[in-house]
């Protein structure tokens, strides 16, 4: 979150000019940026939240446009979604990896590989349904606006 408040105020007063430019030759970006102006606490955590682009552009991008920076830090905060993903895939697989003899140790407990399993499941699914839901929902905001 650091570093993207970095990115942020870096992009806000340092790269905003070329920032824009960046910005006014995608369309996609253009009608991101146009709903985030229409609805910028909104739009900028659907943002946040989907894989549509990476978190790292997205600060730059959310610099250039016109949300504040309360805004910003709101939406910066729904990032946490994916570090805790990300905490518990390297959690699993670290398990796997430094056991002594990998998966096979696993063996000696069924139930602790079957939570395991379910878990990694269960993440994956979670991961894909709050793509699509936050991806629907951003699609119906960007073509309900009219934005470019």
């Amino acid at each position: 979150m650091i570093g993207g408040f970095c990115a942020f105020f870096i992009g806000r007063w340092l790269f905003r000019d070329g920032l824009l430019e960046a910005i006014a030759n995608n369309p996609k970006l253009q009608r991101i940026e146009g709903a985030i102006g229409e609805e910028s606490l909104r739009i900028s955590v659907l943002v946040r939240l989907s894989p549509l682009i990476p978190d790292e552009w997205l600060n730059y991008i959310l610099a250039a446009g016109p949300i504040d920076t309360k805004t910003f830090t709101i939406s910066n905060c729904a990032s946490i979604v994916y570090c805790f993903a990300y905490a518990y895939y390297g959690w699993a697989f670290g398990q796997i990896a430094l056991q002594e003899g990998g998966l096979a140790a696993f063996s000696e407990s069924p139930s602790a590989l079957v939570m395991m399993v379910i878990g990694l499941i269960a993440t994956v699914v979670a991961t894909i349904i709050v793509t699509r839901v936050t991806m629907r929902a951003l699609n119906d905001v960007i073509d309900d606006g009219g934005v470019v």
